[in-house]
């Protein structure tokens, strides 16, 4: 069934999931929740009230349903009975009995009933024995367990007792009561009928509780040989009035009985809870209480203080609501049971904190096609607590604003449901979303989402070509409003203009959005036009209607206006401390031909704003007053100095935590201070300066800045003001000369006692984001200049220069040119009639080229053209360019010689050489070096910090050498870490120039130039390797080049020994040289630099022979000394690209040649590569070393072993399968001592391989083949 339908004309869809009615509410429908067998285990429904109710279901080990219980109900709910045929029993319930553990010593008397029998009525009662109560009788493995009951009755003449679900095992009468064993073996719950007619009682117990604690154990059986020593009636457990051997058999049939426990409060129950006023809380029960049994909880609130609470639909989680208003500590108590048993009430208390409310946090909302639904989701922080997720709808306000005074002329396309806090689209258009509340104290608090609703997906058309769109019109693109600044922090009653644009996709232009309301469309007039029918002469009047203007719109909206204020054209007022977001909203009106709405879609930018006071500084050591302040990066904050001169910084503007300070100087003191006069006097008038330090590293963005005026003649609130620092720029040579750099403009007023201040403005400037010592100038003349156009300004013009001055073109002046830049124009037309303008080209690699602009003036407008710069090879990525590290040599000493080449960058003509520097790494894989010279890898993230990795490192060797002017090589030598197997590395250098800084106009800084050069070092050939006790000796033509001494993984010297076949092998690289040394080590030494690179141990035992393969390093465990028969046969990682480098499987062989098969272990090892690769063996049954003893007469073991046949299973390799294992037969009284072996080749699909025999006499060498 998928559907029922109603003659009312309802309809009703169906499925494994629930009910819901067609057209229905959102919430008003059926869900069933089901377990893993697909059995319901919870139906939720509306209870009716506007709220949800649920009912729950559980199942048995059988996966027959057991109990039925209503969640909102105060019992334990119904439990279901089965008869011996599997079907449900109906009968009606005199009384539930319930469980085992609630008949423990009570007044209430739980386990018993009383009551009077009524002729042909049959009184049913029921009680129940748990799973694990079963379970605890169970007295050996894989048996049953059964649980033994005790049910006395006394019952009327003619009355009859009936068991259902239990079996009767023994019945006893004395004095009237009668006693009935009966035995259970099957949890659930039973019934117990009687009949009769008169006055009826009966007790059910557990058989053998006698303190009855809900156990039969030790207690019970001391207590019982007490009894029965004193002839007590206790001891009677059956009730035949005797204490004898039948009473002990049911207490020992009973042992281990253990009632299934009700629940019990967690330690996570004494933990408070906490919410806030007006703050309704749900928090999950899950970890208030425990059941030992693991059984699944039922809850019951008993009550509450301060606040209301309920238990939600799932059954599992409760919320609590406080009182309106009110503040502290409040209480709820609930009840936990696993529906069979209730645990005692637990005390939860509850913090309701009257904390400020600070901030709503909207999370994103999914684009919404019209017909859709979303929900939104929030989280807010308090005074005392961040980030707390709202999942009471009821706390905040949600609406949809009217657009009408941004332009909207749409009807809104969205319906908000308050009470859910649920948004459905139900139009197309813009939409602004307001999310809020009034705390207690009166603050309004509020969030805004901006979104647009779009058409709605047409039906598929299986007809349609593919070229149909299937929507039903072209999705609008987002916009999104640049907003300046965009994080800021100001003082208490600063004010701030925020500057908002918006990229015209007509136009591709930047337009200024900042104001309320901008015309898109100006409007017509009505108009009467007249019209002369050609044909008839008749005239006709046509009255055309007037068109209304259209408009786009921007609205400043705050989160807390108790902290700042925004004008309705976006002028911030700083009013107290705190921290808010700010939101700019624009809507964009889109008119067709006729001046018509065709579209308006919405877009959001949100910026952050902390107002806080200043931090105080000043330079003289002798006050308390400290010299600089630690901003925190994610915070920002306001330095001012003793003078006035005040620094602010946005939150997330410094890229680390740094000490920041801000210093006047005297402008008196400008040149002794700085090294720099002030620029042009006789144009520019210096009105302030001051030394500015945020740390080593460059702002993300701009910083802000308000300065005290030094020299307040001629100045006017309002005036425009330019920021220079001082720094360097190359002239038309390229040598360095000292500039001053134009970096932001700003505007005069006042500060609170009424002193000129002035303040940044930034775009289209690139503002202030590096430390050093600035200035503030004014032009001393009203000199107004046209428009100024600059040509030939590419992406590479860095900044234009002339006489003292330089004008960074970052910033919106790099793609806009100086159009927006008023006094930066002035300051250009002025010194464009007195000198000459230079442009800076920065081109790739670091290299720049200072260049003449040519001036031409007609109309009043002032054009400038860039030259076009001489060819420069230097920015190339040509590979003869790069540096190359052409001979690498170890000397005595035990350093790296390295000759570096092509170390000039190619040469700009007329230019003088940049200096230039090497920088070198040294990594296992190749690396990639960023514009800054900075080396990284896909393991390797910043190269400031060494990583090494067992033998592999990454680390840079040397950092900007110096290279001479005019040099064409060098010699360097490196000092290398220890423990380096530098034959697994590559050395990369890469050569740098030293350039303008592109971040900090004036700066200096080094950049990549060309390629970097690598090479990779190859393992050294034509040496032989000794061994000895205590170090390694390595020969080149009859001489010791080199000792290397035996050194365990910290490095510290070792003794090396042991008995050994094949001591030494070799990667097959040749770059890693392994030497077997004593107590299970293996020294590995780096054959490129002859130096010990690591060791590791594979164990204690010997190591006997080493053997490779492939990347693998083949280890026997093997001696004569010790026939302990624990030895191993192992292989080694021994790829260095690979995550296991190093890691050690054991191969695990056949018990024919391993254990006290094999009790002196493995001897020696060959290998043999064909079509597959294979491995030879030797374990000797007997000791090989040097003895007296006569040699047994029993042959040791040869086997092979494939190679391309082993199987790996969890670090383990399995040696075992027919195809993958081979063991040699000797004749009968040979191969006793099998030890040395060597392989001889494969020839005509032969292995060949040679042995040597320690015990045969007169047959000490043998050859194998298979």
């Amino acid at each position: 069934i998928h559907s029922i339908s109603f003659t009312d004309g309802q309809s009703w869809l169906l499925s494994d999931a629930g009910i819901v009615a067609v057209n229905g509410a959102f919430d008003e429908r059926v869900d069933f929740q089901r377990d893993s067998a697909g059995r319901i285990v919870r139906l939720s429904a509306p209870d009716g009230a506007g709220g949800t109710t649920a009912i729950a279901y559980r199942y048995d080990s059988a996966g027959r349903l057991i109990l039925v219980r209503h969640l909102d109900d105060h019992d334990f709910g119904t439990p279901i009975a089965y008869d011996a045929a599997g079907q449900v029993l109906t009968d009606p319930l005199a009384a539930n009995l319930g469980a085992v553990v609630n008949w423990a010593s009570s007044s209430s008397n739980p386990n018993a009933w009383f009551g009077e029998l009524k002729v042909n009525q049959t009184v049913s009662l029921a009680f129940t024995v748990r799973d694990s109560e079963i379970a605890s009788t169970v007295h050996t493995p894989g048996g049953q367990g059964a649980v033994i009951l005790a049910l006395e009755t006394q019952l009327p003449a003619d009355g009859e007792l009936e068991v259902v679900g239990a079996q009767i095992i023994g019945s006893s009468t004395v004095e009237g009561k009668v006693t009935h064993l009966l035995r259970v073996n099957e949890a659930g719950t039973k019934l117990i009928r009687i009949t009769g007619s008169g006055a009826a009682q009966l007790r059910i117990s557990i058989a053998g509780d006698l303190d009855r604690d809900g156990q039969v154990d030790a207690a019970d059986s001391l207590a019982w040989e007490h009894a029965a020593a004193t002839h007590d009636p206790l001891a009677d457990i059956d009730g035949d009035g005797q204490i004898g051997s039948a009473d002990r058999q049911v207490l020992v049939a009973n042992s281990g009985f253990k009632a299934n426990q009700a629940p019990a409060a967690s330690a996570a129950a004494s933990t408070a809870l906490k919410t806030h006023t007006g703050l309704a809380t749900r928090s999950a029960l899950s970890n208030i209480a425990e059941d030992r049994e693991g059984d699944t909880l039922f809850w019951r609130i008993l009550g509450s203080t301060h606040g209301s609470a309920r238990l939600e639909a799932n059954g599992q989680e409760v919320g609590f609501t406080p009182e309106a208003g009110y503040s502290g500590a409040a209480t709820l108590t609930l009840q936990a049971d696993d529906g069979f048993a209730a645990g005692a009430p637990i005390e939860l208390t509850i913090d309701v904190s009257g904390a400020r409310l600070l901030h709503i946090h909207l999370a994103p909302l999914p684009a919404l096609a019209s017909g859709q639904f979303a929900r939104l989701q929030a989280s807010v922080d308090f005074a005392d607590e961040q980030s707390v997720a709202i999942t009471d709808p009821a706390y905040l306000t949600l609406s949809a604003a009217d657009l009408a005074g941004l332009g909207g002329s749409l009807p809104s396309p969205v319906l908000i449901d308050d009470a859910r806090d649920l948004i459905h689209a139900t139009g197309v258009g813009p939409a602004l979303l307001m999310l809020q509340r009034v705390d207690s104290d009166g603050r309004l608090i509020q969030a805004t989402a901006a979104l647009t609703v779009h058409a709605a997906p047409l039906p598929f058309d299986p007809d349609g070509s593919e070229s149909d769109d299937n929507y039903a019109g072209e999705e609008s693109l987002p916009i999104e409003p640049d907003v300046y600044p965009g994080t800021l922090t100001l003082m208490p009653g600063d004010t701030r203009q925020l500057k908002v644009r918006l990229l015209d996709p007509n136009s591709e232009q930047s337009i200024d959005i900042h104001t309320p309301s901008q015309t898109t469309f100006a409007g017509t007039p009505e108009t009467l036009e007249s019209y002369v029918d050609p044909d008839s002469g008749e005239s006709f009047e046509i009255l055309i209607p007037a068109t209304p203007p259209v408009y786009s719109g921007t609205r400043y909206l705050v989160s807390d206006a108790s902290i700042a204020a925004l004008s309705e054209d976006g002028l911030i007022t700083a009013l107290q401390d705190g921290e808010v977001s700010i939101s700019i909203v624009h809507l964009a009106s889109v008119v067709d031909a006729y001046g018509g709405v065709s579209e308006q879609v919405i877009g959001q930018s949100d910026i952050r704003l902390r107002v806080q006071a200043a931090a105080l500084t000043d330079d003289d050591p002798s006050t308390a007053t400290p010299a600089g302040i630690t901003i925190a990066a994610d915070q920002g904050g306001v330095v001012q100095a003793a003078t006035g001169e005040t620094v602010m910084i946005g939150a997330g503007a410094l890229r680390d935590d740094a000490v920041v300070s801000i210093q006047r100087i005297a402008v008196a003191d400008l040149l002794a201070e700085t090294g720099m006069a002030a620029p042009e006097a006789e144009i520019l008038q210096t009105l302030a300066a001051f030394r500015l330090d945020l740390g080593e590293q460059a702002t993300r963005v701009p910083v802000q800045l308000a300065i005290t005026l030094q020299d307040e003649a001629g100045v006017e609130v309002g005036d425009e003001v330019l920021f220079l620092r001082r720094g360097s720029a190359p002239d038309l040579t390229g040598a360095m000369q000292d500039k001053w750099w134009l970096l932001d403009n700003g505007f005069v007023g006042t500060d609170a006692h009424g002193h000129l201040v002035a303040r940044t403005a930034s775009p289209p400037y690139s503002g202030v984001s590096g430390s050093g010592d600035l200035i503030l100038v004014k032009t001393r003349s009203d000199h107004q200049t046209g428009a100024v156009t600059v040509r030939g300004n590419g992406l590479n013009v860095f900044a234009l220069t002339t006489n003292s001055l330089a004008t960074s073109m970052a910033g919106d002046l790099a793609s806009g040119g100086l159009s927006g830049a008023g006094a930066a124009t002035n300051l250009i037309g002025l010194f464009a009639g007195m000198s000459e303008i230079y442009a800076i080209k920065l081109d790739f690699g670091g290299v720049y080229q200072v260049v003449p602009v040519q001036k031409s003036l007609a109309n009043g407008e002032l054009t400038l053209t860039i030259a076009t710069p001489g060819a420069s090879e230097s920015g190339t990525l040509d590979a003869a360019t790069s540096p190359r590290i052409s001979d690498v040599k170890m000397l005595a000493s035990g350093k790296l010689q390295l000759t570096l080449e092509n170390l000039q960058a190619a040469a700009v003509p007329g230019m003088a050489a940049q200096a230039t520097a090497l920088r070198l790494w040294v990594s296992p894989e190749q690396l990639s070096i960023d514009a800054q010279g900075k080396a990284s890898s896909s393991v390797w993230n910043t190269d400031s910090q060494t990583k090494r990795d067992g033998m592999r490192l990454w680390q840079q060797l040397i950092d900007l050498a110096a290279v001479a002017p005019g040099a064409s090589s060098m010699t360097v030598e490196v000092e290398l870490p220890a423990q380096l197997a530098l034959g697994l590395h590559r050395l990369t250098v890469q050569r740098l120039l030293q350039t303008v800084d592109p971040s900090i106009p004036g700066a200096s800084r080094w950049l990549a130039n060309g390629e970097p050069g690598s090479v990779t070092l190859e393992g050294q050939t034509d040496f032989s390797v000794v061994t000895l006790a205590d170090k390694i000796e390595i020969f080149r033509d009859g001489e010791i080049v080199n000792e290397i001494p035996y050194l365990d993984a910290r490095g510290k010297a070792i003794v090396g020994g042991g008995s050994k076949t094949d001591q030494i092998a070799f990667s097959l690289d040749n770059r890693l040289l392994f030497v077997a040394g004593a107590h299970g080590n293996i020294h590995v030494i780096d054959t490129a630099t002859m130096m010990a690179a690591t060791s590791f141990s594979v164990g204690t035992a010997n190591v006997s022979s080493l053997a490779v393969s492939g990347q693998w390093l083949y280890v026997a465990e093997g001696g004569p000394y010790e026939p302990t028969g624990s030895y191993r046969l192992l292989r080694v990682n021994i790829d260095e690209t690979s995550a296991d480098f190093l890691a050690i499987q054991e191969i695990e062989l056949p018990a024919t040649v391993s254990g006290q098969n094999a009790p002196y272990g493995y001897i020696d090892m060959a290998i043999t590569h064909g079509a597959h690769s294979y491995l030879a063996v030797t374990a000797s049954q007997q000791s090989v070393g040097v003895a007296m003893a006569r040699s047994q007469p029993d042959s040791g073991n040869v086997f092979i072993l494939d190679l391309d046949q082993l199987l790996a299973s969890k670090g383990r390799l399995t040696a075992t399968s027919a195809g993958a294992f081979l063991q040699v037969d000797f004749p009968t009284r040979e191969g006793k001592g099998p030890q040395y072996i060597s392989s001889a080749g494969i020839k005509d699909n032969t292995l060949r391989l040679l042995l040597s025999d320690a015990f045969d006499l007169n047959a000490g060498l043998a050859t194998v083949t298979v």
